[in-house]
């Protein structure tokens, strides 16, 4: 879904020339904050599982 919105978004910005090739632009910046989020959650949720749980 994502990677066609990228595409149709490509397509408009090679094929029209509009002055406007920054959604693009947004579109990977969105996509990798999101990224970036999910991989900063996932790092906190591992190494709580594997440092929290760990005999004192």
């Amino acid at each position: 879904l994502l990677q066609d919105v990228v595409m149709e978004a490509a397509e408009d910005t090679m094929t029209t020339n509009s002055p406007q090739p920054f959604t693009v632009f947004h579109l990977q910046g969105i996509f990798f904050i999101i990224l970036g989020g999910f991989v900063l959650a996932a790092l906190t949720f591992l190494t709580e599982i594997t440092v929290g749980t760990r005999p004192m």
